[in-house]
């Protein structure tokens, strides 16, 4: 069985600054959880 899910929302921010939050792992993870979170991102 195949699901999707699609979802479309605006951000107030600058499509630079949305990109840089999406593919940096120092950012990555400030959006990822909660700060109690013991988030961690391995990229190659």
């Amino acid at each position: 069985m195949t699901q999707s899910l699609e979802l479309t929302l605006s951000i107030g921010a600058p499509a630079e600054v949305v990109w840089e939050s999406l593919t940096r792992a120092g950012l990555m993870t400030q959006w990822m959880g909660e700060p109690e979170m013991a988030i961690e991102v391995e990229t190659d």
